[in-house]
């Protein structure tokens, strides 16, 4: 593990173990490629809407390390979008992938 995330991790006092991340989530530290490309979207000029149709056109067929890259995306958009309509859609995206189905 490299010195620079070790602030990332955290011990479970419960249990005595490390986990990744501010809250046990496996996303790495820092600012991922989904979080950048939101922030760089919208200060392009790209309207949250914009930014949700590009993130969600073809969920249902990405793969599933895209489908978690898109997921991000999609939390990432709804803190730091205050349109009422792409929230609003941004919740039904999460309402659909709470129980999303794992394909083997």
């Amino acid at each position: 593990m490299r010195s620079s995330n070790l602030h990332c991790v955290h011990r479970d006092s419960e249990h005595g173990v490390l986990r990744p991340g501010t809250n046990g989530l496996p996303l790495r530290c820092g600012q991922s490629e989904a979080e950048y490309y939101v922030a760089k979207a919208l200060a392009a000029g790209m309207t949250p809407d914009a930014v949700f149709e590009t993130i969600t056109r073809d969920f249902d067929r990405q793969s599933i390390f895209r489908k978690e890259q898109s997921t991000v995306a999609a939390a990432a958009l709804y803190h730091l979008t205050s349109d009422d309509a792409v929230m609003t859609r941004l919740r039904g995206l999460f309402d659909k992938i709470r129980d999303y189905p794992c394909r083997r």
